[in-house]
């Protein structure tokens, strides 16, 4: 079961299962390019948090996506998605379209 499923009739997204693995996001900085990161669904399903690597319980997220920001999913090819929220866009990349379809429905 995906870690997103659209709503079709609002697209915001609507968070219902906990789910955690390496993805690569697209760096707001041009230059940096893509960058893995270790995604964790956490708080319910209402926060997306983000690592350099694999926690280890003690490291606080380098970053934060409040999936209540967050007003559409699109998915932009076969293996990368988008959370296009009200501070930003989330460039997502996953290893394979399994694993893409894994984190959205």
């Amino acid at each position: 079961m995906a870690a997103f499923k659209r709503n079709e009739a609002s697209k915001a997204p609507v968070a219902f299962e906990t789910r955690e693995g390496f993805l690569k996001k697209l760096s707001p900085n041009a230059f940096a390019g893509w960058q893995e990161r270790y995604f964790k669904m956490t708080d319910s399903g209402s926060v997306l948090a983000y690592w350099k690597g694999k926690p280890d319980g003690s490291k606080e997220p380098q970053g934060l996506v409040s999936i209540g920001t967050v007003r559409d999913v699109v998915i932009r090819n076969a293996v990368e998605f988008a959370l296009i929220s009200t501070e930003r866009d989330w460039i997502l990349k996953a290893s394979s379209a399994k694993e893409k379809d894994e984190w959205v429905a």
